[in-house]
Order: C-alpha cells, then structure tokens, then sequence
C-alpha cells in the first residue's frame, strides 16, 4: 500500500479486530507537547460501522489518516520503527 510516497507493507490487524467485534475504528493521535512530560491526545473515529466496508478499505483510510498527521506533525512521528527495512513483492 503506498505510504509516505513509496509501497509500504501494512499491518491488517486493526481492519481485522474491527470487524471480526464490530467495535468502531478510533485513532488516538498525540500531538504537540504541552510541557515537558505533558503532551497533547485527541481520539478521532475514522470508522463507525467495519461491516460496512469491503476488504482492506478500513487499513487503507487508517493509513491514510497516519500519513495526514505526519505531514502535519512531523517531528513528533516515531521514526526508528523504519516501515521500509522489508522490500515489498512486485
């Protein structure tokens, strides 16, 4: 799935969970830092209803919205988990 510009492996687990308990998909996204220890959380619902949705569209708007709040919010991103270090199959 393209991330950041480039095919990106993707983790399904989130899409799975949704719908196999039919539980919202809620994004809990920190941003800027209040002080020091302190930083800022906002939840946002990216999906109500997973029944709704066909295959990998809830992992592809949850990538989506990931992708969003880094272009934002660059330097609060967690950089070394290094998405890229496994090449994709073409």
């Amino acid at each position: 799935m393209p991330f950041l510009n480039q095919e990106a492996l993707v983790y399904t687990g989130t899409e799975r969970i949704a719908k196999m308990t039919n539980f919202p998909v809620v994004y809990c996204h920190i941003g800027r830092k209040e002080k020091r220890g302190y930083y800022y959380c906002k939840f946002t619902t990216l999906v109500e209803d997973p029944s709704q949705y066909g295959e990998h569209e809830i992992t592809q708007i949850h990538n989506q919205f990931t992708e969003k709040m880094i272009r934002e919010n660059p330097p609060y991103w967690l950089w070394t988990h290094n998405r890229w270090k496994r090449q994709t199959k073409e």
